[in-house]
């Protein structure tokens, strides 16, 4: 199962930076992912945001997990606002969320 969580607890400070940790995320399609295959066997993609009503949300680079845990960290995020945030991690193929985690930032 897919986690994301935030380094800090929260609430964070909006000038302090936060790591966004991904655990358990598959980087593999369920008939496994073969390189001599690809792109008929592509490896999962996925990016986080970083959303709150109203204001602008933040979007990382599209990544794969590592092979082995399924994890990936998103550096050094500030949040730019006070506030209850979301961070989403998502599938590229079709923007859903797979997991979440609460942020809140004063």
């Amino acid at each position: 199962m897919a986690t994301i969580t935030a380094s800090n607890d929260t609430p964070v400070s909006v000038v302090d930076a936060i790591n966004l940790i991904v655990d358990g995320a598959p980087a593999n399609t369920l008939t496994g992912y073969d390189a001599d295959s690809y792109p008929a066997s592509p490896a999962i993609t996925y990016y986080i945001s970083i959303e709150a009503s109203g204001e602008d949300s933040l979007v990382s680079p599209v990544f794969t997990p590592s092979a082995e845990a399924g994890a990936h960290v998103w550096p050094s995020v500030i949040i730019p606002a006070a506030g209850t945030w979301t961070a989403h991690l998502r599938l590229v193929e079709d923007d859903s969320s797979v997991a979440n985690d609460a942020i809140t930032a004063s």
